[in-house]
């Protein structure tokens, strides 16, 4: 009850496509194990400030 019909100017979207999640674990595992190893601060930020943006842009 309650259905209509579609008119010829109405459309179904498809479904949106299925989008993985970013890899963030991995991204902050790497981050801590270049901690532990004593990575210099200047490569430690280097490298989060890569991840943000492989992250923004997924």
């Amino acid at each position: 009850m309650g259905e209509r019909l579609l008119g010829e100017d109405e459309r179904l979207l498809p479904p949106p496509p299925a989008v993985e999640p970013p890899p963030r674990l991995v991204v902050a595992a790497g981050l801590l194990a270049a901690v532990l190893v004593g990575v210099e601060e200047r490569v430690l930020v280097a490298a989060l400030l890569l991840a943000t943006a492989v992250v923004a842009t997924v």
